[in-house]
């Protein structure tokens, strides 16, 4: 005996369980891509305060840079 072919209300309940199946599966790519775009954001605020504090801190390397010439400049002078 062959199988009977499936009825209309058979055939639409399969596809609304897949439209559901596959609407779940959008929201949690939509919520993983939401929270991944919230990490990335973050990882680029730290990168920018760490931007900023290397230039604090080559700021402050060349104020004692100068502060190193002036004083090998008062040291190698001969007295008079």
């Amino acid at each position: 005996m062959s199988e009977a072919a499936p009825t209309t209300e058979e055939r639409f309940n399969a596809i609304s369980e897949k439209l559901e199946h596959l609407t779940r599966s959008l929201e949690q790519a939509k919520t993983t891509i939401a929270d991944q775009g919230q990490t990335i954001l973050a990882q680029g605020q730290t990168i920018e305060a760490q931007g900023q504090t290397i230039g604090e801190q080559g700021e402050r390397i060349e104020l004692l840079e100068g502060k190193g010439v002036a004083l090998r400049r008062r040291v190698s002078r001969p007295a008079q």
